[in-house]
């Protein structure tokens, strides 16, 4: 059993979709996004079982679901082509199933053999959709003809070696019919149907770049101050559908008041290591390499002292991340005074009683990369 379809292409398909914020944020892309990512599980899904039951099938229920998923492919690669206005330049080829309209019993002439498409629309009618009332292909509709199909044919109930079927029954005659497949021929059809993912991924990526050559011209202004830089980058990081807590969390030290001298000095101190990074971040936002801007920063608003008190850890997870919907404020506050009897009182003075969550927590994530980086100078 080999494995005839390629996955690097569904994942590459995954992985393109995933890599920018447009497809979910941007007005004319996110209204497909849903869509393509149920593409993109049922391809995954399909793809899994045909690649290890391409074998010529045994029985008819291989058959059966080696048929469904293969028409799963056939019309995930059809529908995300149409929604994406991507034009099919295989739709009139006869090149799979041409020596099967020829034969007996449809006895075609070429110009009358349906496409690949078509033909596999037809095959699939009488091997599971249709199978009472296939009619729709051209070749039957010319003549008022239906057919109907009674069982289909695999590799244990017929003698034609490599080939699968199904027997067929028509309205205009009292023939029985029986239509032969090449099984290779049908599983090459299925593998260039979903060749042509290679496509939408070709347009999926052109529309990231031309956004992103759009965004590439906005760039973030030096402002006169810091926080003016800060506010600008905001926006920008906005416009991008970039993550914006940590920019936020930013301007909030810039813009807080402190009510004592030795929380001002401390907060001066940190506000000179942002304007220090402040370079770094304009230069990684303009280049649209969010990596070293979100580092950066993180330093600085996630550090977590590693010298410090048994169970500092635990209590700076809980303080941070408290919320006042789901945990409890009696806690959060007791946290809150163990940490800065232990820690924060050297770099700011919190009211643990009466200040409100939010200003808590920039204390105590000031507190935290002060200590930090007096633990690297004490090292």
């Amino acid at each position: 059993m080999g494995i005839f379809f390629d996955c690097n292409l569904s994942h590459e398909l995954r992985q393109i979709i995933n890599s920018s914020p447009i497809f979910i944020y941007d007005e004319n892309e996110k209204k497909n996004f849903t869509f393509i990512c149920s593409i993109m599980d049922r391809l995954d899904d399909s793809i899994l079982f045909l690649n290890t039951h391409n074998n010529l099938p045994q029985t008819l229920d291989d058959f059966l679901l080696f048929m469904v998923h293969a028409c799963i492919v056939n019309d995930a690669v059809k529908e995300i082509m149409a929604k994406l206005n991507i034009e099919d330049n295989t739709r009139k080829d006869k090149n799979f199933f041409k020596e099967t309209c020829m034969a007996k019993p449809l006895s075609l002439s070429e110009d009358a053999c349906p496409t690949d498409s078509k033909f596999f629309e037809y095959f699939r009618s009488l091997t599971f959709a249709h199978p009472f009332e296939t009619s729709r292909a051209s070749f039957l509709k010319e003549n008022k003809e239906i057919h109907f199909s009674p069982f289909v044919m695999h590799a244990k109930n017929f003698i034609k070696p490599g080939f699968v079927g199904a027997m067929v029954y028509s309205n205009k005659s009292m023939e029985t019919l029986p239509i032969f497949v090449s099984f290779d021929a049908l599983k090459n059809y299925i593998n260039s149907r979903y060749m042509l993912i290679s496509k939408v991924i070709e347009v999926l990526h052109n529309k990231i770049e031309q956004q992103n050559e759009i965004w590439k011209k906005h760039k973030v202004v030096d402002g006169k101050t810091p926080l003016n830089t800060l506010k600008d980058i905001a926006s920008i990081l906005k416009e991008r559908y970039q993550e914006t807590s940590d920019i936020n969390e930013l301007i909030y030290i810039f813009e807080y008041a402190p009510k004592t001298e030795k929380t001002q000095k401390s907060l001066d101190n940190l506000k000179k290591h942002i304007i220090d990074i402040l370079p770094n971040l304009l230069r990684s936002i303009n280049e649209l390499d969010y990596n070293p801007f979100y580092n950066e920063v993180g330093r600085i608003l996630h550090a977590v002292p590693e010298k410090s008190y048994k169970g500092a850890d635990y209590e700076i997870s809980k303080i941070l991340g408290f919320s006042p919907q789901f945990d409890n404020i009696v806690f959060f506050r007791s946290c809150v005074a163990s940490f800065s009897q232990k820690i924060a009182t050297k770099w700011v003075d919190i009211d643990v009683l009466e200040m409100p969550v939010d200003e808590i927590k920039i204390l105590v994530k000031i507190a935290c990369y002060l200590e930090k980086e007096s633990e690297k100078v004490h090292e």
